[in-house]
């Protein structure tokens, strides 16, 4: 999904729980305070824009990454730091250059908050020479049809007030310093705009760096695997990664359990990694892939999804509640159509046997010959 169509989507549950309020407003219901609902919706859209703006820089830059020679690519971004040990990495063939510059990318990215615009322009300077705001402002000029002008300074100062507002209600409890033990005033109104502002100023970024330079297909990775890689030599790239975990000996006890099931370990040589496939009446199946680059186990419900009976929401549903039987896996309600993660280390004790469990109950599930 486009970075910026997620956002339309988290932005869509702010004004979700805006409309709740309301219905709650107008039904006269007292037993607490309704606005705390308004105050949440601000604070989910502009955790919202945080996140978009995380996930459209990861985006730009990999792009950039793919695209050979130095021409036209941003200061920051020819500046961008990368560790030795990744370069080695992708040279070995263990992880493609796309992969590992994605993971770095959040190493280095995921710790800061891109809510203030002066921290958003930073994040995205990664990606753009532009001076981003001004030129944000002259899109949502020429959107306009009043033909009013809007200004830079302005709608930093906007955004501004914006973000404060939302640390005011997460630190502060959003209560008013002018009136002891009462809260700052708020509305839903108030909050719909801030939400449909927040929604507008994203799009007009996109448009504005989309404007700038259309973003390239992918290109070759300056640096890729050998071709025609034999089974044996992913294996062992795959177990020279795994081996940096202290839960590797778990992980190669599920593989070994899983082949002695009847399944096969599949290794795969882009970013270094194996699928636990069995083979089914009429497809092959799988729900787990582990990436011991990124120290990810993932659960693949999208791919389940296109499989009968798995294309039946209810037995996602039940593959979610057995893995998230493992300690400190909490795989959210709204993952069955994806593909969520937890760490290698939640196999750590009884883990590797709660993960071992849904993996036999999901081979119960597939329709063998």
């Amino acid at each position: 999904m486009p970075p910026i169509q997620e956002l339309k989507q988290n932005l869509h549950y702010a004004r979700q729980i805006v409309r709740g309020g309301r219905l709650l407003a107008g039904l006269g219901v007292s037993s607490f305070d309704v606005d705390d609902l308004y105050r949440a919706a601000w604070v989910q859209a502009v955790a919202a824009l945080d996140h978009w703006a995380h996930e459209e820089i990861y985006h730009r830059a990999v792009a950039i990454a793919q695209r050979p020679g130095d021409s036209g690519k941003p200061r920051k971004f020819l500046n961008f730091e990368i560790p030795m040990r990744l370069v080695e990495e992708v040279n070995m063939g263990f992880v493609s250059w796309e992969t590992g510059f994605h993971d770095q990318l959040k190493k280095s990215l995921a710790h800061r908050a891109f809510q203030n615009p002066a921290k958003i322009k930073e994040g995205f300077s990664l990606v753009t020479d532009l001076q981003l705001w001004d030129e944000v402002a002259k899109v949502l000029t020429a959107h306009r049809s009043d033909g009013r002008r809007v200004v830079a300074r302005e709608l930093i100062h906007l955004l501004t007030t914006v973000a404060n507002r939302r640390n005011k209600i997460s630190h502060e409890a959003d209560r008013d310093p002018d009136q002891r033990g009462a809260k700052m005033a708020i509305d839903a109104d108030a909050v719909q705009e801030v939400i449909d502002l927040l929604e507008t100023v994203a799009a007009a970024i996109v448009e504005a760096l989309d404007h700038e330079a259309a973003l390239p297909a992918p290109q070759p990775a300056p640096v890729l695997p050998m071709q025609n890689t034999s089974a044996a030599e992913l294996a062992q790239r795959f177990d020279t990664l795994l081996s940096r975990h202290q839960e590797a000996p778990a992980v190669l006890a599920i593989l070994d359990r899983w082949t002695k099931l009847g399944g096969s370990v599949t290794y795969s040589d882009g970013d270094t990694s194996c699928l636990l496939i069995l083979d089914g009446e009429d497809f092959d199946y799988w729900a787990v892939a582990v990436h011991p680059f990124s120290g990810k186990i993932h659960i693949t419900f999208d791919q389940l999804s296109r499989r009968p009976p798995f294309d039946d929401v209810a037995l996602r549903r039940e593959l979610r509640l057995q893995v998230n039987d493992i300690p400190g896996v909490a795989l959210p309600d709204d993952s069955v159509n994806g593909r969520p993660g937890f760490p290698i280390a939640a196999l750590h004790g009884p883990g590797t046997d709660r993960l071992w469990a849904a993996l036999e109950w999901f081979a119960s599930q597939v329709p063998r010959e």
